[in-house]
Parts: C-alpha cells; sequence; structure tokens
C-alpha cells in the first residue's frame, strides 16, 4: 500500500507538471503569436475597431481563468487551515466571475452595436458583478476576523477590544464631524464595521434587482437602436424629463449602491487602521490591493473611458457609426474589453497574495509559528490529521478504481466550494433587522431634538442666544458629535 501511495504521488505530480508546461505553452502562444497575427490581419484590412475586442478578450480570458481555478484547486486539494481557507476560496472566484460577466456584457453590447438587441441585457452580467464584489469584500472582513482568532488564541471581539483604549476618532468628514467615536473596549468599533459590511452585502442584490427591473421596463431600453425618425432628438429628451430621470429605480438604486459602498470602504479601512499591527503576519497589504485594486481599477477605468468618449466624441466613430445607441454600445464594449484583459493581472496577483504554501499543515510537534497562538495549534493539528486520512481514503478508492461518488464520510468539494450558509445568514439577520435600525434612531432622535428644541428655546430667551447659535449647538448634540459651537 505504501509502494502504491508513493507511486500515485509521484504520477499526480508529474501530470500537475505536464498541465503546467501545457498551460505555459498554449497561453504564451495565443498571446506572443496567435493574438498578434489576428490583430496585424485586422489591421491590414481597415476592420473597424469592434472587431478587435473580442478577440482579445477572450485571449486573455482563456489565460487568466486557468491561473485561478489552478489556485482553488491548490487550496482544496490542501485544506489544511479550513478557518482561513474557506474566506480564500471565495475570493479566488473573483477573477473567474468577473473573466465571465465581462466576457459576456461585452458579447451583448456587441450586439446592441449591430442591432441585434436592446441594451437591457447588458444589466444583468453588471449586476451580478456587483453582487459578487460585495460578497468578496465581505469574505475579506472574515478573513481577517479568522486569522485574529487563529493568531491570537481568542475571540475577534476580545482581540479588537484589547487593541486599543477608549474610542477610535474618525479621521475624515462626514463622519468626523457627524459621528462620536467607536467605543473599541465595549465591542461598539467592531460591530458597526461589521454592519456596515453587512449592510453592503445586503443591499447590493436588492440594488441590483431595482437595476435590472428598470432596465426591462424602461421604454428607452426595449429597442434595439436608435429612436424612429418621426421623433426628433429634442422630443425625445423632453418625453421624460430630469426630474422623472432621478426619481427612476435605476438613478435610486444607483445613488444607495454609491453611499453604501463607499461606507463600506471607510468601515474596512477603519479597521484595517486598528489591527494593522495584529494583522501584519498575513501581510493585508498584498491581500487588500488583490480585494480592492480590482474595483478601484474598474470603477476609475470607467470614469477616465467615459471622460474621453465625451471629450473627444470623434474617437466614438472607430468603434461605432456615430448613433447615440451605438455610441453608447461602444462605450460599454471597450470598458468590458479593457475589464477581461485586467483579469489576467489580477490573477497573477491573486496567485501571488493568496498562495497555497501560506496555509501549511500545522502539527503538533513543529516549531512554534508566530502566525498560529498555542490555543489554536491542537485543533488546527486534529484537523490536519482528520484531512490527511480523507485525502489518503479518497486516494486509495480512485486507486481501486471504484465507480460513483467517493466514500461516505470524506469531506465534500462541493461544500468547499460553495457553501455560503454563514454569509446568508448573516445578510438575513442585517436584512430583518435593518428596519428597525433604521427606525428606532429617528424616533429616539426626533423624541429628544423636541425636548431639546425646548430646552434651547428657553435657554435663548434668558440669555439671548442667537438662533443660529442655538439650532448648531441643537445639532451637533443630536448627531452624537462635540459641542464643537
Amino acid at each position: 500500500e505504501a509502494v502504491r501511495q508513493e507511486a500515485s504521488g509521484s504520477v499526480s505530480a508529474l501530470d500537475r507538471r505536464g498541465v503546467r508546461y501545457a498551460y505555459f505553452a498554449v497561453s504564451g502562444g495565443l498571446l506572443c503569436m496567435a493574438l498578434p497575427a489576428l490583430i496585424y490581419a485586422l489591421a491590414s484590412k481597415r476592420a473597424a475597431g469592434r472587431y478587435y475586442l473580442l478577440p482579445v478578450a477572450i485571449v486573455f480570458v482563456s489565460c487568466a481563468v486557468p491561473i485561478a481555478v489552478a489556485g482553488i484547486a491548490r487550496h482544496v486539494s490542501n485544506y489544511w487551515q479550513p478557518t482561513l481557507q474557506r474566506y480564500v476560496i471565495r475570493i479566488l472566484w473573483m477573477v473567474p466571475v468577473y473573466s465571465v460577466t465581462s466576457l459576456a456584457e461585452l458579447c451583448l453590447w456587441l450586439r446592441v452595436e449591430q442591432g441585434l438587441g436592446g441594451s437591457r441585457w447588458t444589466v444583468i452580467p453588471s449586476a451580478l458583478r456587483d453582487c459578487y464584489e460585495a460578497y468578496t469584500v465581505l469574505n475579506f472582513f472574515y478573513f481577517c476576523l479568522a486569522f485574529l482568532e487563529v493568531s491570537q488564541g481568542e475571540t475577534a471581539a476580545s482581540v479588537v477590544a484589547r487593541s486599543g483604549e477608549g474610542g477610535v476618532r474618525h479621521p475624515c468628514p462626514p463622519y468626523a464631524c457627524a459621528c462620536s467615536p467607536w467605543r473599541l473596549d465595549t465591542g461598539e468599533f467592531l460591530d458597526r464595521c461589521q454592519y456596515g459590511i453587512l449592510l453592503y452585502v445586503t443591499l447590493m442584490p436588492l440594488c441590483a434587482l431595482a437595476l435590472i427591473a428598470d432596465a426591462f421596463f424602461d421604454d428607452k431600453n426595449s429597442g434595439g437602436g436608435s429612436s424612429p425618425d418621426s421623433v426628433s432628438p429634442n422630443e425625445a429628451k423632453a418625453a421624460k424629463s430630469a426630474a422623472a430621470e432621478l426619481e427612476s429605480p435605476a438613478t435610486l438604486a444607483a445613488a444607495v449602491q454609491f453611499f453604501v459602498a463607499n461606507h463600506t470602504i471607510y468601515c474596512l479601512g477603519l479597521f484595517y487602521l486598528v489591527t494593522r499591527r495584529l494583522l501584519a503576519p498575513s501581510r493585508p497589504h498584498l491581500k487588500f490591493l488583490a480585494v480592492k485594486g480590482l474595483v478601484f481599477a474598474t470603477f476609475f477605468q470607467n470614469l477616465g473611458i467615459d471622460a474621453v468618449f465625451y471629450a473627444r466624441p470623434g474617437l466614438a466613430r472607430a468603434f461605432s457609426d456615430g448613433d447615440e445607441a451605438q455610441v453608447s454600445a461602444a462605450l460599454g464594449s471597450v470598458q468590458a474589453t479593457l475589464m477581461c484583459v485586467e483579469m489576467l493581472a489580477f490573477a497573477l496577483l491573486h496567485a501571488r497574495a493568496f498562495p497555497v504554501a501560506e496555509f501549511p499543515r500545522v502539527r503538533r510537534l513543529e516549531a512554534a509559528d508566530d502566525s498560529i497562538a498555542d490555543a489554536s495549534r491542537p485543533w488546527l493539528a486534529a484537523w490536519g490529521d482528520y484531512f490527511a486520512e480523507q485525502k489518503r481514503e479518497r486516494r486509495l478508492w480512485r486507486l481501486a478504481g471504484r465507480p460513483g461518488a467517493a466514500p461516505r464520510g470524506t469531506v465534500s468539494t462541493s461544500r468547499l466550494l460553495f457553501d455560503v450558509s454563514d454569509v446568508h445568514a448573516d445578510t438575513t439577520a442585517t436584512f430583518r433587522s435593518m428596519a428597525g435600525d433604521v427606525t428606532e434612531p429617528i424616533l429616539r432622535e426626533s423624541h429628544q431634538s423636541s425636548s431639546m428644541l425646548a430646552r434651547l428655546l428657553r435657554r435663548w430667551r434668558a440669555h439671548n442666544v442667537a438662533p443660529s447659535v442655538a439650532i448648531a449647538r441643537l445639532a451637533a448634540r443630536t448627531s452624537g458629535a462635540p459641542a464643537f459651537v
């Protein structure tokens, strides 16, 4: 049996090495030979700009997705630290999800350019991408909490409470002006940071549904091309006023996304400022860049492309025939193509930021590791023994040539990849408490404000205080900020 296990291990190592060499050969041929030759052939025929987009996107996606999938497979086969690697696997799915949705969005935009469909279908891949972005941010926050628990040997709330005294002052407006410091010792800081991130994950699917509903039920997205000849551009603009645009579900959903996303980034950044020394062994800088760098890069990239297209209208003629709908489709096509190109760089960055070597098997008798506390070592070592036995049973099952699934009791790969029960429970609890969290402070503050306003008016009459000063003090005390007036 030992000989058979050693032989199977050597064969699997050779297979992995062969797959790696094959990937390098194929991807190198695509990037260095096939793609330049195709671009040269299109340029020699003076093809329109839109004919370059789909081949470029397919080549880069074909090179990026295998890197991410290989990283996921390595973590699944070396699942030695489950409390950390479950979140790493979810984060590594970001590149395949972004690649597939961006490529699908590009194909839909190209159909719009050719007049074969409306732009409403392009909202679906974009909405799915935004939802997975929020899901990834939450899992990165959970990864940081789990690392604190594993490295310190106690709950994350206790670790954060011991990281400082008093409250955490807000470094930037409007939080510095309107919010009181979040206390560390009472758990207020961690609760508010976690609630801000959970609020983002809870509201993003609702905003995505609002965007999809607006796209499908709005008349301007139902057609496949420009407006009819009988309707002039001025009449088309007057048909829907600016007030109606601002009150549309898409505008409201986009506004909610913008403000909640900014609040989430603020909570995540503030959490990092407080715990950066405790998280130092996990290289949080590179991981944060791998998670949020993709979001920031695509957001500012889209803003830049919008500015370039609007500043130079003639540039759109290289991708469209000048029609307004086709110009919008050309803009969306370029953005989706650049996102597909960037996936290769971020796949390499994810492989660098979350290597499987960073999560080795923990043994009871090995030398102490600074990143693992003594209290966490026994149960991680017990899990390592259990998972090693599971790997041995699955290997023997395959060598025996038995058909069907693995034997009962073994760790299910699908459970490791697709189990999101913890996120579902947290977001459901956040959604149920959302109405109370919104209405209770308003009712409490309104009751306090009414009584405080009466006291301020009596004080103003007695001491002749300016009304503006009284109102400013009322606003400061109501928001919980220090009385700076």
